[in-house]
Order: C-alpha cells, then structure tokens, then sequence
C-alpha cells in the first residue's frame, strides 16, 4: 500500500511539475469562466430564468474542455519539437476571447445598456434592433429553436403558458 500511495504521489508530482507552465493560462481561464457563469447568472436573474444544475455543470465541463483542449496542444508542442508555434498560448487566447464575448453578451442580456449592446452588435457583425440581439442571445444561450422564447420551455414544465422572455405573457 504504501509503494502504492509513493507511486501516486511521485506521478501527481511530474504531472504538476510538467504542467507548470501553464499554471497562468489555467488562472486567467478560471478566471473567465467564474466571471461568465457570475454574469450568467445575473442575466438569468434578470429575466427571470430559474437557475439550474445543468447550466452550472456546463460550466464546469467547459472548464474541464478548455483545461484539457490546452495541456493537448502544450503536450504536442512539446512531443512533436514545435518551437515555431506556441498552439496551446493561441487556443487559450482564442478562448479567452469567446468567454469575453459571452461575458458582455451577458452584460447585455442583464442591464440592456447601449455600451454593451453595441459591442456584442460590432462583434457579431449584425445590424439589429436593441431587442432583436437580446432575444438572439437569450435564445443562443438557452438552446432554444428560434422562434420560441427564453423560460417557453420553463412555463411548459410548469403547465403555465409562455412568456415573451421580456416580463410578459406570449402573445396566443
């Protein structure tokens, strides 16, 4: 047992130590993640949308994904003798960069605020009334089917009929 329990620990330890590296980029992703389900969880709060575990495990096997998707490029770079490339700083900049957009998409969704609207407007390269992108985005980040609306699914459960997403009642 005890040969058991060293091996473990030596092992544990070349991982960590191998992994060194990359403990900023696990930081900052982390980071990113934790501000996306926070603001994430405001939006919802906002328009009223039940929070759920399954959202807060989506976060968590995000997390998981990104962590992972990065030590495979740094484990290739490092296999493969890539100097000329640094693939695992371009993934979690690449990364970094998506749960910046859900974060102020999330800012949007939550406060309506023209600042953020128009940068999710800019990012997604779309010309659309203020309601339009937030409905787009409620429905995206709920996995809706367009044309239903964010908490239809919800009501649906609860044998309450729909609402608009915004407050109201769907129209019948």
């Amino acid at each position: 047992m005890a040969n058991i329990k060293e091996f473990l620990t030596v092992m544990g330890l070349a991982v960590v130590a191998y992994l060194s590296p990359l403990y900023e980029m696990f930081v900052a992703l982390m980071l990113f993640v934790a501000a996306d389900m926070v603001t994430g969880v405001l939006a919802s709060k906002r328009r009223r949308i039940p929070r759920s575990s399954r959202r807060l495990r989506r976060s968590v096997a995000k997390l998981v994904n990104y962590i992972l998707a990065m030590t495979l490029a740094y484990t290739a770079e490092h296999a493969f003798d890539v100097e000329w490339f640094v693939a695992h700083r371009a993934i979690g900049a690449f990364i970094c960069a998506v749960e910046m957009l859900s974060i102020l998409e999330n800012m949007a969704v939550s406060t309506g605020h023209p600042v953020f609207l128009a940068i999710v407007k800019w990012f997604r390269g779309k010309v659309s009334e203020k309601d339009d992108v937030i409905k787009e985005i409620i429905n995206e980040k709920n996995d809706l089917a367009i044309g239903d609306s964010a908490g239809d699914d919800v009501a649906r459960l609860r044998g309450k009929k729909p609402r608009d997403g915004f407050g109201g009642d769907a129209a019948e």
